[in-house]
């Protein structure tokens, strides 16, 4: 059993049995959690690059939890966002490891584990390009926006000058006050 709090504070657990396998299998369209390691996990990696049908499965997965506390499909997936997608993503690879014999289990959590390790610095590699990108893109936009600012200065000061009109008060123009 794993588990899981959403983005709503919600408490969650997935626990695949037979039965949950052929409830995704008879939903998603035959996706089968009992093949997914197969082909070197191909099935895992389809189900994990087409987030929507992934979702769906967790749901499926959660399902009668969802009965319990009276939450629908749409309530229950506005819980995965942000740090509970990462959280859900941890409870769901836990749960598929302890859903099979043992070889298997010992083989994904030896590979998600060893994922982890490679995601970290790759993520972290990745985010310091970002920083460098969005700050070479930050410092273009500010010099843009100077010389924006020097271009409308210097009309205004050798630009005509418009005559100024001053109000009465009175919403005709062409009366003079009396």
């Amino acid at each position: 059993m794993a588990k899981f709090i959403d983005a709503k504070n919600r408490e969650w657990t997935i626990d695949i049995d037979p039965v949950l396998v052929g409830d995704v299998a008879a939903e998603l369209d035959g996706l089968s959690l009992y093949t997914i390691l197969d082909n070197g996990m191909q099935g895992l990696k389809e189900l994990l690059d087409n987030q929507p049908v992934f979702l769906n499965a967790v749901y499926i997965l959660c399902r009668e939890q969802c009965r319990e506390q009276s939450i629908d499909e749409r309530e229950f997936l506005r819980g995965l966002k942000g740090d509970a997608m990462d959280a859900m993503c941890d409870a769901f690879y836990q749960a598929l490891a302890d859903f099979f014999p043992k070889k298997k289990r010992e083989l994904l959590t030896s590979l998600m584990s060893e994922a982890k390790k490679m995601a970290d610095p790759l993520i972290n590699k990745a985010s310091d390009k970002a920083m460098i990108l969005l700050k070479k893109q930050f410092g273009k936009l500010s010099a843009s926006l100077d010389l924006i600012q020097e271009d409308s200065a210097s009309e205004d000061s050798s630009g005509p000058q418009k005559e100024s009109s001053t109000t009465t008060g009175n919403c005709n123009p062409g009366s003079q006050p009396g």
